[in-house]
């Protein structure tokens, strides 16, 4: 029996249609639930489904070795659902959830490493992705391994989901209309190392200059008077 329901974040889906009008959202939440009960579709069945299919709705897909289009985050979480139904159904016909491990007697050396949640990870990696790709209009995916690795390298690091946000904004004051530096409006250089530094830049040269001229300004009256 095909699973009739899929977890459905609904900040996540508000974050990732920002940039869609309202006909394209509709098709969108769609696609998305002919997808979880049929699987992957092909270009000709999603036209017939939804008519035409604009370039930001495209970008929400990929499409595999056979052109059949797919919904990576949708694929994940149906996949989780799958493997989490699975091992209720295992503790159910052993008679329950296994049981816990005795907790040792002895303190902890340490301090245990915090690491997020699984699934607080993917959401987050989605989120600034998200925002990287509506800043840039470029198509980044989060289920880069790369890119995996970078934000969790800086998430452990402390560094917030408005950390990432704010070195995005800094960055794409300075690299988006230039030619030169645009390339780097990418995870790897974004997120790498430099990140700290990056975040602490101070973008406020028109104030300075406001400044500058307002002085020009003063002194030129001293003079005329």
């Amino acid at each position: 029996m095909k699973d009739p329901a899929f977890l459905f974040y609904s900040q996540d889906f508000i974050v990732g249609v920002q940039t869609m009008n309202f006909e394209d959202r509709g098709k969108y939440i769609t696609l998305l639930a002919q997808m979880h009960q049929q699987g992957r579709m092909s270009e000709e069945t999603i036209r017939f489904l939804v008519g035409s299919v604009s370039d930001n709705l495209k970008k929400k897909f990929s499409v595999d070795e056979n052109n059949n289009w797919y919904n990576e985050r949708l694929e994940l979480e149906t996949e989780k659902r799958k493997k989490f139904a699975e091992s209720r159904r295992i503790n159910g016909s052993k008679g329950g959830r296994p049981k816990k491990e005795e907790k040792p007697l002895g303190k902890p050396l340490g301090k245990p490493k915090q690491n997020l949640p699984e699934d607080e990870n993917e959401n987050e990696n989605e989120n600034i992705i998200e925002y990287l790709n509506q800043k840039t209009n470029k198509n980044f995916k989060p289920s880069t391994q790369k890119t995996k690795d970078l934000i969790k390298a800086r998430l452990n690091e402390k560094f917030t989901i408005e950390d990432f946000k704010k070195v995005i904004d800094n960055k794409c004051s300075q690299w988006l209309n230039d030619e030169k530096f645009n390339r780097f409006l990418r995870p790897e250089t974004l997120f790498s190392n430099k990140f700290e530094g990056y975040l602490n830049e101070n973008n406020s040269h028109p104030k300075k200059q406001e400044k500058q001229e307002s002085l020009r300004d003063k002194m030129k009256r001293m003079y005329n008077e």
